[in-house]
């Protein structure tokens, strides 16, 4: 099989900046830890669902960052001895499967801040009533 520098090249540029998506991502996903965990301990509705989806999302997003950091090894390695020193197939899936897992990480992650700011704002409103004045003043 002929040699890829091209891909290589391209390869060791994706990497970099997919670890650095997963890493923005980690640190985005640690602040939703942190406000589902008081939210947890005020004993609120699916905080707990919400909070195993964050540590999932943290999980994935940290396996992604090392898997990166094998790929650019790879790319690496591969221009430095001008061979292809693995499968160029298993690189595109590879780097595929983990784009598919960071953008799913970062639905997760909109999902969970959609769900505690609509919780900020009702509150423990039970009338159903989106406006918790409404229920003060009894209309």
């Amino acid at each position: 099989m002929a040699f890829h520098d091209n891909f290589w090249v391209v390869t060791g540029t994706a990497a970099p900046t997919i670890a650095l998506a997963c890493v923005v991502q980690i640190n985005r996903t640690y602040g939703i830890l942190t406000h589902t965990a008081g939210e947890m301990a005020r004993q609120k509705k699916n905080s707990k669902f919400r909070f195993l989806l964050a540590v999932i999302a943290v999980i994935i997003n940290t396996l992604n960052l090392g898997i990166q950091a094998v790929v650019l090894m790879q790319s690496l390695n591969s221009l430095a001895t001008q061979k292809n020193n693995t499968s160029v197939h298993q690189t595109v899936n590879i780097e595929f499967y983990s784009i598919i897992a960071l953008v799913y990480t970062v639905v997760i992650v909109s999902w969970i801040n959609y769900k505690s700011d609509n919780s900020k704002e009702v509150g423990n409103n039970t009338s159903g009533s989106a406006n918790p004045a409404e229920e003060e003043d009894g209309v």
